[in-house]
């Protein structure tokens, strides 16, 4: 024996201890949403990217397009912004720095076996890791936090030649309303956008983001 709690162990630590680890956010990356509106801080936040990706609608039977917004808040922290179809409701995942390695050395671990199974021609369904991560859940217009855990990363094949990184997000219970529940689908991406997902948690990704920014801000102000 390793001495480590067994993983169901750890789950029900982690869903114990979401409630506290949530009201620790307000002192991170994203300080102050509770004093002025959480809205305001994604809105305010830098914009990143859109990652294009696919879930599973029931109803169609089948895998429909679907995009989880990436933003930059505070000083190093990124913002996940996941939502149903319609926007009814959303959550939204702050990756701090530990948490952006630990997605980062995931996404990497992801690449390595998908060039390892197509080479070798194998299918394989298998967890590579969880990313404790309480989220913020919007319904309506109210801002909560929420009894969540985070999201699992794991490797999907869908043949010997396709395997996807799929986002498994836990289920999300507001500490406002114990009725107010939401679990996202699971998200799945391509190889394409695994890459860009990583590449998006890197100070270099926002650097080059801001100067696009400070570029159309010049661009405008010619046009005053």
């Amino acid at each position: 024996m390793s001495g480590f709690p067994r993983w169901a162990d750890r789950r029900r630590l982690l869903t114990a201890l979401a409630a506290v680890a949530a009201a620790l956010i307000a002192f991170s990356g994203v300080s102050g949403c509770t004093s002025f509106g959480y809205g305001r801080v994604i809105t305010g936040g830098l914009f990143l990217d859109r990652l294009k990706g696919t879930i599973y609608n029931d109803i169609l039977r089948r895998e429909v397009d679907h995009e989880v917004t990436i933003r930059k808040v505070g000083e190093a922290s990124v913002l996940l912004v996941v939502s149903d179809s319609i926007r009814s409701k959303v959550l939204t995942y702050t990756l701090h720095p530990e948490n952006r390695e630990l997605v980062m050395a995931c996404v990497s671990k992801y690449l390595e076996w998908e060039a390892k199974a197509i080479r070798r021609g194998d299918m394989l369904n298998k967890e590579i890791c969880h990313v404790f991560s309480p989220p913020y859940l919007k319904f309506g217009d109210e801002w909560s936090d929420t009894f969540g855990t985070g999201f699992d990363l794991a490797f999907v094949s869908a043949s010997p030649r396709r395997h996807r990184l799929v986002a498994r997000f836990t289920r999300a219970r507001s500490t406002k309303n114990e009725f107010i529940v939401y679990k996202p689908d699971d998200f799945y991406m391509d190889k394409s956008t695994a890459i860009r997902f990583r590449e998006l948690l890197t100070p270099a990704a926002w650097a080059e983001r801001m100067a696009e920014v400070h570029k159309q801000r010049a661009l405008e102000d010619e046009y005053r």
